[in-house]
């Protein structure tokens, strides 16, 4: 409570950087590390902020153990064109693969309010999946979420990508700003404080991203490859 109090009272009373606004915003080739290059800004976040503890407590007899972190998320970006936003997220080794509904996730503030949707966000995506497409669900009513779509994904060594259809989540045109937060094995519950001590996120504790995209920028027609996506049974 006292960090956030300081921090709100420095960016009231000594004002803020101005917000680094989205640059190079084109169609992402999801399996290209190479499409993002020139895409601005990089979201930085602590690098080793996921190593587990086990140590005594100072005034007790008590062990405190925290073994939970497993991704260390390091840097993300964003862009966009017509019909598509792309998100990507670099850790700092290869990404560890999981099944549960808080691997990995994606939390989204559409509309910059923080009183709508569960803590401020509107979107949380991929707390389910299969081998190509992420859940995409709405969190107007809270926590439990509404499915309202999907987003086809790809994970590569430390890199995972989404790419999410504006349509989907009910947008058209240029999206000039939003706030995103990435999320991995933290918050089962629906406690927003978890982000502080549960696995990492991207940025850190109860802070997002703030994603602002000038005027001009992020309207290129949709440039996309084809995708060939394997079935279950190994067909494609």
């Amino acid at each position: 409570n006292y960090y956030y109090q300081m921090t709100g009272y420095i960016r009231q009373y000594k004002g803020t950087g101005a917000v680094t606004q989205a640059s190079g915003q084109v169609s992402i080739d999801l399996a290209s590390n190479a499409a993002w290059e020139n895409v601005g800004p990089v979201y930085g976040d602590n690098v080793g902020d996921v190593a587990w503890r086990h140590e005594g407590g100072y005034f007790s007899n008590l062990t405190y153990v925290q073994n939970t972190g497993r991704n260390d998320l390091v840097a993300a970006k964003v862009s966009q064109d017509t019909d598509f936003l792309y998100f990507t997220v670099t850790a700092a080794r290869d990404i560890i693969v999981d099944d549960g509904a808080n691997w990995m996730n994606l939390y989204i503030d559409l509309d910059n309010n923080p009183a709508t949707g569960w803590e401020g966000f509107d979107l949380a995506l991929n707390r389910a999946r299969d081998g190509h497409y992420v859940s995409v669900e709405s969190l107007a009513e809270g926590w439990s979420g509404k499915h309202i779509g999907q987003a086809l994904y790809t994970v590569e060594g430390d890199r995972m990508v989404i790419r999410l259809a504006k349509a989907t989540v009910g947008l058209t045109g240029q999206v000039s700003t939003l706030c995103f937060k990435w999320a991995d094995n933290s918050t089962l519950s629906g406690n927003i404080m978890e982000f502080m001590d549960l696995g990492d996120t991207a940025p850190n504790d109860r802070f997002s991203y703030l994603y602002v995209c000038p005027e001009g920028e992020g309207t290129a027609a949709v440039v996309t490859p084809s995708y060939e996506l394997m079935a279950a049974d190994g067909s494609e």
